[in-house]
């Protein structure tokens, strides 16, 4: 099993479109979102709602990526046990431009607490065909950001 880290890491040089909280379904106006997984369902939270509506198809196209899958390698997103979250949680602060990974069991501290939304209050999930993908990917920059 992959070590978790003990604090946050900015994931520095990550190639990612600047829609990237969009194309993982999050459409919410809050500056930092954390992306994480609990059982096969990828969630978001943002301080105000959390939410198991991510789209797990671009997550996994998207983190899969040739260029992107070195970024990610050394953490591990799911956790052997279903009813529980995954040991690694993926922040992406809109407002700075900077991405960051840590332990799940520090979102809160990075975004504050935020309350269960019920599935039928989330909005229109949307799948990211392979080829939409490597369209955004050509169109992307490097991004060197320092929490």
């Amino acid at each position: 099993m992959k070590r978790v880290p003990p604090t946050m890491i900015p994931v520095q040089g990550l190639p990612r479109p600047d829609n990237l909280a969009d194309v993982l379904n999050y459409r919410r106006p809050m500056p930092r979102v954390a992306f994480y997984w609990q059982g096969a369902d990828l969630w978001w939270q943002d301080g105000r709602a959390a939410l198991n509506a991510g789209d797990c198809e671009a997550w996994m196209l998207y983190t899969e990526h040739p260029r992107i899958r070195p970024f990610f390698a050394p953490y591990q997103w799911h956790d052997d046990d279903p009813e529980k979250a995954g040991p690694t949680f993926l922040l992406l602060d809109r407002r700075k431009n900077r991405v960051a990974v840590g332990p799940v069991e520090r979102k809160e501290q990075a975004i504050g607490r935020a309350p269960y939304v019920p599935l039928d209050e989330a909005p229109y999930l949307h799948n990211l065909a392979k080829k939409d993908l490597e369209h955004i990917m050509d169109k992307t920059r490097n991004n060197d950001p320092v929490l």
